[in-house]
């Protein structure tokens, strides 16, 4: 096959991936890969892909990527960790396999590594990422048309057409549509909430925030198209009701506008040409922080009215005397006393493997013999110990390192993400290129969702932060290559 039917290939699989990133748990695709729920369609791409791009250009070159050694040594000590959980005790939990759980967890870490290198190779220069923005936006639109539909269907019925859960359950794995919340392609509304944190909302608000667009049109020639979608997938957050999704869709404008004021507060400053006494600069500081403290406040308040779970959350004292006391009471009051249990689990099976940690998928086993005596009386966790076959999953990416690959692996998975931290900086400082600026903004602002959404999901198999990395080093590389032409 010549080289120019496997390019035109590649870039049409490419551009499919994108397509089908809504998708997170396809139907068809779940039934392929032994029915697990992570089974995003763009797999499907990302096969053909490894296929016909990633292992001939291996072959050819011998060599990877810089930014993947960082990521390969933890990998490699995931490996490690996993046979050394051989010879540790791992408690059986309803004769829940071992080793399968490893080998999934293994899959979908190598479906997510490979996400990360296709999206370098694939975005060899600033045209490709153009293009590839493009159709990540296209793919965007198709989300919130779909949550769009979702939530009128709704707001207008009360219910949901039978059209609907048919569609549902062809383009998920659990069929399901959740009666006041979108979930759009995705398997369930805080799936949604991810995709959209991870990747479109913080690839729409750094166009918005720099005034830069890829699209020489506007619409109705005063609004970028890219500040239009940022504003569709806010009310698409919204809808989701996903509490995480809101923190952190909130944590990113509040750095935007952190840094647009930090700036504007400089060149107010550098056009008088004067020096700012540290104390002025305090109060300026305190002023920001209050009345930031006071507008979080206020949108605290309106998700109060919109989400009955979390009616009470600023009612810190109404646990007194009822059910939990101190900060667990007032969480399970908010529907997060069970995520807090999970992390604990997690946390408590890494205090008792520091070191390696007890190997991919195994954290669940101990769910048995490690659950927290406050968590017996929080239902979602009952249910779980009572009704659940397979091994409960940490509930947080960070916990779930901690404890399947200890202290070794949490710090190579760390230094990787601060690795991409270091490059969106360092793109920042390219002023004579929006686009390369845009990307780093870009990575900042994905970084800062990834910490907060760790507590929240810990797949490997998800694809968002791993292109979003992806794009981030390919920006990085265009830009190295540029310094040193």
């Amino acid at each position: 096959m010549k080289s120019s039917v496997i390019s035109t290939i590649s870039k049409i699989s490419w551009y499919l991936l994108i397509l089908c990133l809504p998708f997170t748990s396809f139907s068809l695709v779940s039934q392929v890969f032994g029915g697990t729920s992570v089974a995003p369609l763009s797999m499907i791409f990302l096969i053909i892909l490894f296929v016909i791009a990633f292992v001939p250009n291996l072959l050819r070159t011998r060599s990877l990527p810089s930014q993947v050694i960082l990521l390969l040594l933890f990998v490699v000590s995931a490996l490690i960790s996993s046979a050394l959980g051989n010879y540790i005790y791992i408690p059986s939990y309803r004769s829940a396999p071992v080793l399968k759980n490893a080998i999934e967890g293994f899959i979908t870490l190598a479906t997510g590594v490979s996400f990360f290198i296709i999206t370098i190779m694939l975005n060899k220069d600033e045209k490709s990422i153009i293009t590839s923005i493009k159709f990540i936006n296209l793919s965007g639109i198709l989300i919130v048309i779909y949550a769009f539909v979702q939530a009128g269907s709704w707001r207008l019925t009360n219910e949901y057409p039978a059209v609907l859960y048919k569609f549902q359950e062809i383009i998920s794995s659990n069929g399901r549509l959740y009666p006041g919340r979108v979930n759009a392609m995705a398997m369930e509304p805080s799936w949604l909430a991810h995709q959209l944190t991870l990747l479109y909302i913080p690839l729409w608000l750094s166009f918005t925030s720099q005034h830069f667009s890829i699209y020489k049109r506007k619409m109705f020639n005063r609004l970028s198209y890219e500040f239009v979608f940022l504003i569709f997938g806010f009310l698409v957050i919204v809808l989701t009701l996903s509490r995480i999704g809101w923190l952190t869709a909130l944590t990113l404008v509040v750095v935007i506008l952190i840094q647009k004021i930090n700036q504007a507060y400089g060149n107010y400053n550098l056009k008088r040409n004067r020096t700012v006494r540290w104390s002025k600069r305090l109060l300026f500081w305190f002023v920001v922080f209050l009345s930031l403290l006071i507008i979080v406040g206020i949108i605290g308040y309106i998700f109060t009215r919109v989400d009955p779970r979390m009616a009470k959350l600023f009612n810190i004292y109404q646990y007194i005397g009822k059910g939990l006391p101190g900060l667990i009471g007032w969480a399970s009051l908010l529907g997060i006393g069970e995520r807090i249990a999970y992390w604990y689990i997690g946390y408590r099976v890494f205090l008792l493997h520091p070191f390696m940690g007890v190997g991919l998928g195994s954290t669940g086993n101990f769910f048995g013999s490690l659950i927290p005596e406050f968590a017996f009386r929080l239902p979602e966790v009952i249910k779980a110990f009572v009704t659940e076959l397979t091994p409960p999953n940490p509930k947080s990416l960070w916990f779930r390192l901690l404890a399947e690959t200890g202290v070794v692996g949490f710090t190579f998975f760390s230094a990787w993400v601060y690795q991409h931290f270091y490059y969106a900086k360092s793109l920042i400082r390219a002023k004579d290129n929006k686009l390369i600026k845009v990307m780093g903004i870009f990575g900042i602002l994905a970084i800062i969702a990834l910490i907060l959404e760790g507590f929240s999901l810990d797949t490997f198999g998800l694809p968002y932060y791993w292109i979003t990395l992806g794009f981030i080093a390919a920006a990085y590389r265009i830009r190295k290559e540029k310094d040193q032409d």
